[in-house]
Protein backbone atom coordinates (compact mmCIF):
# COMPACT_ATOMS: atom_id res chain seq x y z
CA UNK A 1 0.00 0.00 0.00
CA UNK A 2 1.66 3.27 -1.37
CA UNK A 3 -0.44 5.38 1.04
CA UNK A 4 -2.57 5.71 4.06
CA UNK A 5 -6.04 6.80 5.04
CA UNK A 6 -6.40 9.07 8.41
CA UNK A 7 -9.55 9.16 9.92
CA UNK A 8 -10.86 12.42 12.06
CA UNK A 9 -9.73 16.25 11.71
CA UNK A 10 -6.39 17.43 10.63
CA UNK A 11 -6.96 21.11 10.92
CA UNK A 12 -8.05 23.45 13.29
CA UNK A 13 -11.80 24.06 13.39
CA UNK A 14 -13.80 26.32 14.84
CA UNK A 15 -17.94 26.75 15.19
CA UNK A 16 -19.59 29.82 15.82
CA UNK A 17 -23.14 29.15 17.32
CA UNK A 18 -25.57 32.40 17.01
CA UNK A 19 -28.84 33.02 17.85
CA UNK A 20 -31.84 32.28 15.33
CA UNK A 21 -31.18 36.11 14.17
CA UNK A 22 -27.97 37.02 13.01
CA UNK A 23 -25.89 38.78 10.91
CA UNK A 24 -24.58 36.44 7.54
CA UNK A 25 -22.30 39.31 6.30
CA UNK A 26 -21.33 43.26 6.07
CA UNK A 27 -20.29 44.98 3.08
CA UNK A 28 -18.31 48.46 3.47
CA UNK A 29 -17.93 50.86 0.68
CA UNK A 30 -17.30 54.70 0.72
CA UNK A 31 -19.08 56.75 -2.18
CA UNK A 32 -17.90 59.77 -2.94
CA UNK A 33 -14.50 59.61 -0.65
CA UNK A 34 -12.70 63.10 -0.55
CA UNK A 35 -9.84 64.39 1.40
CA UNK A 36 -12.45 66.42 3.30
CA UNK A 37 -15.50 64.25 3.95
CA UNK A 38 -16.67 60.28 3.88
CA UNK A 39 -19.88 58.33 4.26
CA UNK A 40 -19.54 54.42 5.03
CA UNK A 41 -22.11 52.39 3.58
CA UNK A 42 -22.93 49.32 4.89
CA UNK A 43 -24.79 45.93 2.78
CA UNK A 44 -25.69 43.93 6.04
CA UNK A 45 -26.62 40.16 5.54
CA UNK A 46 -29.15 39.23 8.13
CA UNK A 47 -30.71 35.92 8.52
CA UNK A 48 -33.95 35.50 10.12
CA UNK A 49 -34.25 31.14 11.04
CA UNK A 50 -37.51 32.26 13.48
CA UNK A 51 -40.72 30.82 12.66
CA UNK A 52 -41.85 34.82 12.36
CA UNK A 53 -41.36 37.55 11.30
CA UNK A 54 -39.74 40.37 13.27
CA UNK A 55 -38.88 43.91 13.33
CA UNK A 56 -35.45 44.51 14.76
CA UNK A 57 -33.18 47.68 15.17
CA UNK A 58 -30.02 47.66 13.25
CA UNK A 59 -27.31 49.69 14.56
CA UNK A 60 -24.02 50.78 13.06
CA UNK A 61 -21.52 52.31 14.21
CA UNK A 62 -17.78 53.29 13.04
CA UNK A 63 -15.13 53.08 15.56
CA UNK A 64 -11.26 55.00 14.59
CA UNK A 65 -8.38 53.10 15.35
CA UNK A 66 -8.31 54.35 18.90
CA UNK A 67 -11.99 52.15 19.43
CA UNK A 68 -13.41 55.74 19.72
CA UNK A 69 -17.00 56.52 18.08
CA UNK A 70 -16.64 58.06 14.85
CA UNK A 71 -20.28 57.65 13.86
CA UNK A 72 -23.38 56.05 14.39
CA UNK A 73 -26.74 55.15 12.92
CA UNK A 74 -29.81 52.95 13.35
CA UNK A 75 -32.50 51.53 11.38
CA UNK A 76 -35.77 49.10 12.17
CA UNK A 77 -36.31 46.72 9.48
CA UNK A 78 -38.83 43.88 9.35
CA UNK A 79 -36.95 40.18 8.73
CA UNK A 80 -39.43 38.22 6.65
CA UNK A 81 -39.27 34.35 8.96
CA UNK A 82 -36.80 31.98 7.33
CA UNK A 83 -35.41 34.17 5.04
CA UNK A 84 -31.87 36.35 4.28
CA UNK A 85 -32.57 40.02 4.10
CA UNK A 86 -29.82 42.39 2.99
CA UNK A 87 -30.37 45.82 4.23
CA UNK A 88 -28.60 49.05 3.53
CA UNK A 89 -27.15 51.41 5.96
CA UNK A 90 -25.49 54.65 5.39
CA UNK A 91 -23.95 56.64 8.01
CA UNK A 92 -23.94 60.74 8.29
CA UNK A 93 -20.85 62.25 7.01
CA UNK A 94 -17.44 61.89 8.52
CA UNK A 95 -15.80 65.02 8.14
CA UNK A 96 -11.68 64.66 7.50
CA UNK A 97 -11.49 61.44 7.42
CA UNK A 98 -7.96 59.56 7.92
CA UNK A 99 -6.86 58.14 4.98
CA UNK A 100 -5.37 54.68 4.45
CA UNK A 101 -1.95 54.97 2.59
CA UNK A 102 1.02 52.08 3.08
CA UNK A 103 2.86 54.07 4.87
CA UNK A 104 0.25 55.22 7.20
CA UNK A 105 -2.39 51.73 7.13
CA UNK A 106 -5.10 53.25 9.22
CA UNK A 107 -7.85 51.17 9.85
CA UNK A 108 -11.64 51.87 11.12
CA UNK A 109 -13.75 48.82 12.32
CA UNK A 110 -17.53 49.01 11.17
CA UNK A 111 -19.65 47.37 14.53
CA UNK A 112 -22.65 46.26 13.59
CA UNK A 113 -25.65 45.15 16.44
CA UNK A 114 -28.90 43.67 15.85
CA UNK A 115 -31.16 44.48 19.06
CA UNK A 116 -34.51 43.77 20.30
CA UNK A 117 -35.63 46.22 22.13
CA UNK A 118 -32.43 46.64 24.33
CA UNK A 119 -31.11 43.35 24.20
CA UNK A 120 -28.42 42.89 21.66
CA UNK A 121 -29.20 39.64 19.78
CA UNK A 122 -25.86 39.65 17.40
CA UNK A 123 -23.09 41.69 16.97
CA UNK A 124 -20.65 41.47 13.41
CA UNK A 125 -16.78 43.44 13.05
CA UNK A 126 -15.83 44.53 10.44
CA UNK A 127 -11.96 46.58 9.58
CA UNK A 128 -11.95 48.58 6.32
CA UNK A 129 -9.55 51.23 5.48
CA UNK A 130 -10.44 54.55 3.80
CA UNK A 131 -9.21 54.82 0.20
CA UNK A 132 -9.39 56.58 -3.19
CA UNK A 133 -7.95 56.32 -6.32
CA UNK A 134 -8.43 58.92 -9.63
CA UNK A 135 -7.86 58.59 -13.06
CA UNK A 136 -5.84 61.64 -14.49
CA UNK A 137 -6.65 63.10 -17.88
CA UNK A 138 -2.84 62.44 -19.39
CA UNK A 139 0.78 63.58 -19.29
CA UNK A 140 0.05 67.27 -18.51
CA UNK A 141 -0.79 66.42 -14.92
CA UNK A 142 1.95 64.47 -14.55
CA UNK A 143 0.49 60.58 -14.39
CA UNK A 144 -2.39 58.00 -15.47
CA UNK A 145 -3.12 56.96 -12.00
CA UNK A 146 -3.21 58.89 -8.95
CA UNK A 147 -4.05 57.41 -5.17
CA UNK A 148 -4.36 59.25 -2.00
Amino acid sequence: MDYCLFGGIVRDVSMIITDPVHIERTFVTTPGLTNDRAVVNTQVDIRNDRDTDQTYTVETTVLDMDGHKVTAVSKDEMFPAGEETTIEVETNQIVNPHLWSVDDPYLYTVVTEIKDGNTKIDTYQTTFGMRYFEFKTGPEDGSFLSER
